[in-house]
């Protein structure tokens, strides 16, 4: 997506889809790229104070992007991953943070 298209999306609060927290003032509707028909939120800012990491990184069969779950501080429970290094040119082009929308 270029930069002009960008700067056409809204962006837009995001919650947790547990317990409702706040997670990030700036998320931008997107689709998982490995399956279009998983919605998401993606972020070009880290959600600090309302996320962690958890886990190790990993990769997925479609891709060797190094991968990492982060988490709802307030319920606990997994809510995204991080973009850690991104190795497809694809990925390269998108934000870092993406939070899901449904478990």
């Amino acid at each position: 997506m270029s930069t002009s298209n960008f700067k056409n999306k809204c962006v837009t609060q995001v919650n947790c889809i547990y317990c409702d927290s706040l997670l990030c003032m700036r998320g931008m509707k997107a689709v998982l790229l490995a399956d279009t028909e998983i919605e998401l939120f993606s972020t070009d800012v880290p959600p600090n104070r309302a996320v962690d990491f958890v886990a190790s990184c990993y990769s997925t069969e479609s891709c060797k992007c190094k991968l990492r779950d982060i988490a709802c501080l307030k319920c606990g429970n997994v809510v995204g991953y991080h973009v850690v290094l991104a190795s497809c040119l694809i990925i390269r082009k998108v934000q870092p943070f993406h939070i899901l929308t449904e478990v």
